[in-house]
């Protein structure tokens, strides 16, 4: 799976990489799945489910040093 994000010009000076963030329900909680360069918009990644789940939630956040940005809108991906 591949998943894209546009993200303000103005604040990449202060972001030093995005993650993606993984959960078994829409209000999580999310864990890292994965770390994005600072430079990179996109991601390419294995969706995971939970045992018993047939849909899996995803999030990015930028990261500035140890603090996160608020999270985009959460992704549902559903097995088919």
């Amino acid at each position: 799976m591949t998943l894209a994000w546009d993200y303000p010009a103005a604040s990449e000076l202060k972001i030093q990489g995005f993650a993606l963030k993984q959960s078994a329900s829409p209000e999580g909680p999310f864990r890292t799945v994965v770390k994005i360069a600072a430079d990179q918009r996109k991601v390419d990644f294995q969706v995971s489910y939970e045992p018993g789940r047939n849909r899996s939630y995803y999030v990015v956040v930028a990261l500035e040093g140890e603090t996160e940005s608020a999270a985009t809108n959460t992704i549902a991906i559903q097995r088919k």
